[in-house]
């Protein structure tokens, strides 16, 4: 994983994301609404786990992987990047909560910035898209690690 998406994911956790609710504290006229949805005042919590481009995304990524990513607070959605499920055939998707999240999430931060600072709609096929691609291309890095090491090994 970049070294600026693991940053990201860590001021994510913190709840230190630059939300327009935080953003407020030092530009009070500007509008506090969600740039994706414009549903609701954007806190990291609406953004990650109640705007419907991110509940369809997780809800997707559930159903393809069959991983639980449905979370109710921050403290689970932590709680489940910090602690993986144990390891048992039954719980086996779950250990895949951290492979799949942090693509998920920058690209919702992606496309957030996108629509406030560039203007530029959010459809739901492009965060689909551009999370797919990034977890085939972190995938592929991770394979080409494994075999290094186990190459090295060999030897």
């Amino acid at each position: 994983m970049p070294r600026k998406i693991k940053i990201f994911v860590w001021l994510t956790l913190q709840n230190r994301l630059l939300t327009k609710i935080y953003r407020a504290k030092w530009r009070p006229a500007e509008s506090t609404d969600c740039a994706m949805c414009q549903a609701e005042p954007e806190s990291v919590k609406h953004l990650l786990l109640r705007c419907p481009a991110t509940v369809r995304l997780w809800g997707e990524l559930s159903r393809a992987t069959g991983a639980s990513l449905n979370y109710s607070s921050l403290t689970e959605f932590r709680d489940a990047m910090s602690n993986p499920a144990p390891l048992s055939a039954h719980a086996l998707p779950n250990r895949f909560t951290r492979l799949l999240l942090p693509p998920g999430l920058w690209t919702i931060w992606r496309g957030r910035n996108g629509a406030l600072f560039r203007g530029q709609r959010v459809y739901f096929e492009n965060i689909w898209d551009t999370t797919l691609h990034l977890l085939q291309d972190w995938g592929r890095h991770l394979a080409g690690l494994s075999r290094v090491y186990y190459l090295e090994g060999e030897l």
